[in-house]
């Protein structure tokens, strides 16, 4: 008995056993895309956290020079690994982009006032960027929190 389930591009009948073949492999072929989509959360993680800390560094460093170096060296560093390794990671979830777009936005927006507003009102005391540092990075940990989350539904 043949099916008459026919291929795209295909002339003549897949037979059942074959059109069963053909369907399995699809969905083994989504399954392992869609898990290979799941690393923007812990993406957007890392950085979060290397935005606080970049922002807790850029305030408790007193002297301008030694704060440039220390921003430059770190926020090179991180910039450089994530690029490096979101390279390795080719497939995102339909739709992350346009979800996650917000939560980018808000941390460097956030990282921008506590780089150029928030120096004439902390001063250099680490116990005013501490809570600083956590503000900037709360927008892409609740990102990457929220994000997790639906992958997981």
């Amino acid at each position: 008995m043949e099916s008459s389930f026919y291929g795209i591009g295909m002339t003549e009948p897949t037979a059942p056993v074959e059109a069963r073949r053909q369907l399995d492999q699809a969905d083994r072929a989504a399954a392992k895309v869609a898990a290979q989509g799941r690393w923007l959360p812990v993406y957007m993680t890392a950085f979060g956290l290397g935005a606080g800390a970049e922002t807790f560094i850029l305030g408790i460093v007193e002297q301008r020079a030694a704060r440039l170096a220390a921003f430059t060296v770190t926020w090179v560093a991180l910039v450089v690994t994530m690029a490096l390794w979101s390279r390795s990671h080719r497939a995102t979830v339909r739709g992350a982009q346009s979800r996650i777009r917000p939560w980018w936005i808000a941390t460097f927006t956030l990282y921008a006032v506590a780089a150029f507003l928030w120096p004439a009102v902390a001063g250099h005391a680490a116990v005013r960027w501490l809570p600083a540092g956590v503000v900037v990075a709360a927008p892409l940990l609740i990102g990457a929190w929220r994000e997790r989350k639906r992958e997981l539904q």
